[in-house]
């Protein structure tokens, strides 16, 4: 067992999403092409939140507080988020290295413990993935059906406002700008998601720990032995490992 191989999902999203945080304790420069993908992401999602500020000072206040709010909240959080754990990478190297540690030894309980504790998440984990990607896709989608009924557009046609040209504009540059609110929108939440499950996923396995830790001090205080002495050494030693455990992941 190791931080990689417990959570498939975690690892693919950290990589879609271009966040790109650590998932060994090595650490490892991104490819050239990996470095292009993660400059696409950071534009996309700079732009993107950029029409939306821009947005909000030419729509009613009614449509700002509908449908930009939590967009905007979403957006800022993710990049603070995003930033925050970047410049933490070796933190969170050392971390995983820890873990990663514990994790080798072959214990049954251990082993009962971590999977006990990660698995029944995972199935919860993949709906509200899909759930919440698809349903900003579908929604910032909506707006294509305009284009049937009229040929000039404006900012309150989006279904986030959001700023581009000068109003009104035409039928390309609405396209255009429903395409920027696709992947603006659908990036920041796959990131926003992806930070979830990261730090999901880390809590998850330093919670399995202290219930492992719990498991086998409570195995420990209700041994019994007939020679009380051998007893007594016995406590002491396995009280050792576990307490060389507990210091290893705090």
């Amino acid at each position: 067992m190791n931080f990689q191989g417990l959570n498939s999902l975690n690892i693919f999203m950290n990589k879609f999403s271009g966040n790109f945080l650590p998932v060994t304790n090595e650490k490892k420069e991104l490819t050239v092409l990996l470095k292009i993908y993660l400059l696409i992401v950071w534009l996309t999602q700079l732009t993107y939140l950029a029409t939306c500020i821009f947005g909000l000072f030419h729509v009613p206040s009614e449509r700002v507080l509908k449908d930009s709010t939590i967009n905007m909240i979403v957006s800022v959080e993710a990049i603070i988020l995003i930033i925050y754990l970047s410049n933490r990478k070796s933190l969170l190297r050392a971390l995983i290295g820890k873990l990663n540690y514990v994790l080798l030894v072959e214990d049954e309980v251990l082993q009962k413990a971590v999977i006990s504790t990660t698995r029944p998440l995972e199935k919860p984990l993949r709906i509200y993935t899909i759930a919440s990607i698809s349903s900003v896709v579908i929604w910032t989608s909506l707006p294509f059906f305009e284009v049937f009924r009229k040929s000039e557009f404006y900012y309150t046609d989006y279904r986030v406002p959001a700023g581009l040209f000068e109003e009104p504009f035409t039928v390309g540059i609405f396209i255009s700008g429903v395409f920027l609110q696709i992947f603006g929108s659908g990036y920041t939440i796959t990131r926003k998601v992806s930070l979830d499950l990261y730090t999901m996923h880390l809590i998850l396995l330093v919670t399995a720990q202290y219930k492992y830790l719990r498991i086998k001090f409570a195995a420990i205080f209700q041994q019994q032995s007939s020679k009380q002495q051998n007893s007594n050494d016995m406590i002491k030693r396995k009280l050792r490992l576990l307490t060389y455990h507990y210091g290893t992941i705090i």
